[in-house]
C-alpha cells in the first residue's frame, strides 16, 4: 500500500463515521513504513513515519 493509499483509506474512514452516532476517538492506518492517526474529537491528524512513533506518544495521551 503506498503513502496516497493510506490517505485515501483514512479519508474514507472518516467520512464513514460523520454520520455514527458512536465514534471511535482515533482511526490509525499503517502500511508499517508510513503511520496515519486521526483524533475524532479534536479533528487534529498525525503523519510520520512509523519509526517515529515512539516519539509521537503525546498525541495519544487522551487514551490513558
Amino acid at each position: 500500500m503506498t503513502d496516497s493509499d493510506l490517505y485515501i483509506t483514512i479519508d474514507t474512514i472518516k467520512n464513514g463515521l460523520k454520520n455514527n452516532k458512536t465514534k471511535p476517538r482515533f482511526v490509525i492506518v499503517t502500511n508499517f513504513e508510513k503511520f496515519l492517526a486521526f483524533d475524532t474529537k479534536t479533528l487534529d491528524t498525525l503523519g510520520i513515519d512509523f519509526n517515529k512513533l515512539d516519539k509521537n506518544y503525546d498525541f495519544f495521551l487522551p487514551l490513558v
